[in-house]
C-alpha cells in the first residue's frame, strides 16, 4: 500500500465531508440526542472559562474577518427586540449623564429598552446601561441605590463632625 500525503488525506476528507452534509447533520443530531440536557453547553461554558485567550483570538479574528457582516448583525439582534425601531438615531451626549460618547467600549452609544415591553427607552453611554441593568433595571432598584447612597453620605458626614 502506497504512502498517502497529509495533503492528500485533508482533501479527500474534505471532499467527502462536502458530499455528506446531511450525514454529518443525522449523525450528530442522533450523538447530541443521547447526551443529557444541556451537556454541549456546559461543556462550552468549561472551555471557555478554561481558555479565555484562545476564546478572546478566535472572536476577534472572526470579528475583523467579517466586521461588516458582525456589525449588522448586533445592529439587527439589538434593535430585532425593540417593538418598533428608534425613533431618533444616537445623539452626541448620553442621556442620563451627558458625558458624551466616544468610540471606546466605556462610552459608546447603547439603546436602552425597558425588558418587560420591549420598548426603547433612550441612548444610554455604556457605563449608565451597565449601572441601570445591575441595579435592576426598575426605577425602585434606582431609588434602593439612591437612598443607599444618601444613608451612606450621611453616616460618612457624622463621622467628620465626631
Amino acid at each position: 500500500m502506497g504512502y498517502i500525503s497529509k495533503e492528500k488525506e485533508r482533501a479527500a476528507a474534505k471532499r467527502w465531508r462536502n458530499a455528506n452534509k446531511n450525514k454529518i447533520r443525522d449523525y450528530n443530531k442522533r450523538a447530541y440526542a443521547k447526551l443529557p440536557s444541556g451537556y454541549q453547553a456546559a461543556q462550552s461554558r468549561k472551555w471557555r472559562a478554561a481558555n479565555p485567550e484562545k476564546k478572546a483570538a478566535e472572536t476577534k479574528k472572526y470579528r475583523q474577518a467579517n466586521l461588516v457582516k458582525y456589525k449588522n448583525y448586533m445592529r439587527a439582534w439589538r434593535r430585532k427586540q425593540l417593538i418598533e425601531p428608534p425613533p431618533y438615531e444616537p445623539p452626541t451626549h448620553c442621556e442620563a449623564c451627558g458625558v458624551e460618547f466616544e468610540p471606546t467600549p466605556q462610552r459608546r452609544h447603547c439603546l436602552d429598552h425597558c425588558h418587560i415591553t420591549n420598548r426603547f427607552r433612550g441612548w444610554l453611554c455604556s457605563n449608565c446601561n451597565i449601572a441601570l441593568g445591575l441595579a435592576g433595571d426598575t426605577p425602585g432598584g434606582v431609588r434602593k441605590l439612591l437612598e443607599y447612597i444618601v444613608r451612606a453620605q450621611a453616616m460618612l458626614d457624622l463621622q467628620l463632625l465626631e
